[in-house]
């Protein structure tokens, strides 16, 4: 019994020195490492979940537990960041890329918090430094790309488009808005390549064909317009712009009946659709059906907050052009300067 008590006491003993001595803060130190693991590691699946707050909670124990733990701080950056709380994501971001500069993730949280606290430039620098720690990953180019076309800088969104698709070819995100970037350079003829290519690879995505039929609308391919939007009213058959746009493109082929048809879907999805009655009044007129055109050249007014319009006198003219060309009323001119003409003669709608 005495050698037992005898042998219990050096153990705790041996414990004893083992924690005083020399190696007793190594120990301390590695147990902190491995309970910081174990909270970084819990915090990232409820990233994964989408458990944004718990996750924050479980990474700052283990930030508490090894305030040097560099992937604990970029995850409470992407936590924070999902949490809408960009000015403390970029501070841990921050932290974390101080500890280890050589992880792109961090770059790229802190470029999006940048982005939200409306620092374009600071963002642009961010996605930068990513694409050159991470050559192989495609996605920084793409963001950096994106924040160039909000800048209105198209060349170099350009740029940074086929760089994110020399990284993966066949990215349809980066398909699709390079043909925007080139649209927008009036570069049509590329920018159809990079539609027709996206709607190969993505034949459902019912977006795409809608950029497309836009730009076949710009161009004067009508026809092309038309079949696009059948493809894509099939696919969405209740989005009242695309009954809008092919209901356009009926009535620059003066196809009225058509194009009536298209323009009174395209209300009765969107009731307050003051651009669909606008255009089914110039239907109308050129159909010959003067009485529904005042109704809806009065219905347009009404919800354009133009006063009296179906008394005002209103020329001959059905299409766009020849409106253009036309000496009208002051309603009339006032209807030309509007947000709605313009959006119909300039191509807005692609822009969005």
């Amino acid at each position: 019994m005495k050698r037992f008590a005898a042998l219990s006491m050096g153990l705790v003993l041996g414990c004893v020195w083992v924690l005083a001595g020399p190696a007793g803060p190594a120990l301390a130190a590695s147990s902190a490492r491995g309970t910081a693991h174990a909270w970084v590691k819990q915090g990232y699946q409820a990233l994964t979940k989408g458990d944004y707050a718990r996750a924050l909670s479980l990474i700052n124990k283990a930030v508490q537990a090894k305030p040097d733990h560099a992937l604990a701080h970029a995850y409470r950056c992407y936590a924070l960041l999902q949490l809408g709380r960009a000015r403390r994501a970029v501070a841990a971001c921050t932290r974390s890329i101080s500890l280890d500069g050589r992880r792109a993730r961090p770059h790229v949280w802190r470029g999006f918090a940048w982005q939200r606290l409306g620092e374009p430039e600071k963002a642009i620098q961010d996605f930068g430094r990513a694409m050159v720690l991470a050559p192989r990953d495609h996605r920084p180019a793409f963001y950096r790309a994106n924040i160039w076309v909000s800048l209105g800088k198209m060349v170099r969104a350009e740029a940074d488009y086929t760089e994110c698709l020399r990284r993966k070819k066949d990215f349809v995100p980066g398909l699709v808005r390079r043909g925007m970037a080139r649209a927008m350079r009036k570069k049509h003829g590329p920018a159809l390549d990079d539609w027709d290519r996206a709607i190969r690879l993505s034949p459902k995505d019912d977006r795409i064909l809608h950029y497309r039929a836009s730009l076949f609308l710009v161009r004067g391919s009508y026809d092309l317009a038309v079949k696009d939007y059948d493809v894509a009213l099939n696919l969405r058959p209740n989005w009242a712009e695309y009954w809008f746009s092919r209901g356009y493109a009926y009535l620059k082929l003066k196809k009225y009946d058509a194009a009536v048809s298209d323009f009174t879907q395209a209300i009765r999805y969107k009731p307050n659709y003051s651009l669909a009655y606008f255009n089914r009044g110039i239907a109308f007129e050129a159909a010959g059906n003067t009485r529904a055109a005042e109704a809806d050249f009065a219905a347009f007014g009404r919800l354009a907050g133009i006063k009296d319009p179906a008394h005002t006198p209103i020329e001959k003219p059905a299409l766009v052009e020849e409106l253009e060309r036309s000496r009208v009323s002051r309603w009339f001119k006032r209807v030309q300067s509007s947000r709605w003409f313009r959006r119909i003669t300039s191509g807005e709608f692609l822009r969005n």
